[in-house]
């Protein structure tokens, strides 16, 4: 036995860190719907709703919350040419 891990079973720990913070996230769906997405400042004002948005977003709402965090104040849509533009950039 050795008292240091290899990488394998530094890949595996980190896996199944990543999963079960996935996994809470994923739980807190509906905390997300109902509470966050009408009103996303909240976060900001709620200790209990902060410490969910630093927890991780569920993969779900990642866009939804990405737009709500950043906004659009050039109200560019997928039609306009820059956004185009943009895109075909990537």
């Amino acid at each position: 036995m050795t008292l240091f891990p290899t990488e394998k079973q530094k890949r595996k720990v980190a896996e199944e860190r990543r999963l079960a913070r996935e996994k809470r996230a994923e739980e807190a769906v509906h905390i997300w719907e109902k509470r966050i997405l009408p009103d996303w400042k909240v976060v900001h004002k709620n200790p209990e709703l902060r410490k969910l948005w630093w927890e991780g977003v569920p993969t779900s709402m990642r866009g939804r919350m990405w737009e709500n965090a950043v906004g659009n104040p050039l109200s560019l849509s997928k039609g306009d040419a820059f956004a185009q533009i943009c895109i075909s950039l990537r």
